[in-house]
């Protein structure tokens, strides 16, 4: 809205997902083949200051590398084109390829659509009230709009 946002193009937009793993890298160990998971739309590299001191989700290394992947290049080309991913991860397209980071084990029962939601507005409503100081239980807050973020900071606050 502010184009505060900026991507490279072309981009794969999409930043809250889930899915089902069909390969894994070398020295990948948190998923699986087969297995599901949730996406994090804040992957982490888990080595900068920041992911050091306990602050994972403003990570300097995803900030730099931006659209990229940690290493700082993109994984999809078309016509010797390199296509990038919003949020490392381009969850419109069919297929992904993303950091472990961003993927999250979740149990086979767990509906794919509510999964989906779990990357981005459950964790971001439930965490702006949760992780608030300022919020304790009986405490009187405004939410402004009832989208995904709206709902999940309502019910954390319930």
């Amino acid at each position: 809205m502010h184009g505060a946002a900026i991507m490279p193009m072309p981009v794969v937009l999409g930043h809250e997902g889930s899915g089902t793993v069909e390969e894994v890298g070398p020295g990948v160990t948190n998923v699986k083949p087969g297995g599901r998971c949730i996406m994090s739309f804040v992957s982490n590299c888990g080595h900068c200051r920041m992911c050091r001191s306990g602050y994972p989700n403003i990570c300097d290394t995803n900030a730099v590398t931006g659209a990229n992947q940690y290493d700082g290049t993109p994984r999809l080309h078309k016509d010797g084109k390199d296509i990038f991913q919003m949020a490392k991860l381009g969850v419109f397209a069919e297929r992904m390829i993303t950091p472990a980071q961003a993927c999250h084990p979740i149990p086979d029962n767990v509906p794919r659509d509510v999964a989906s939601l779990m990357g981005c507005c459950v964790a971001t409503g439930v965490g702006a009230v949760i992780n608030s100081p300022a919020i304790r239980p009986g405490a009187t807050v405004t939410v402004f709009g009832c989208g995904g973020v709206g709902l999940n900071a309502i019910q954390a606050r319930s």
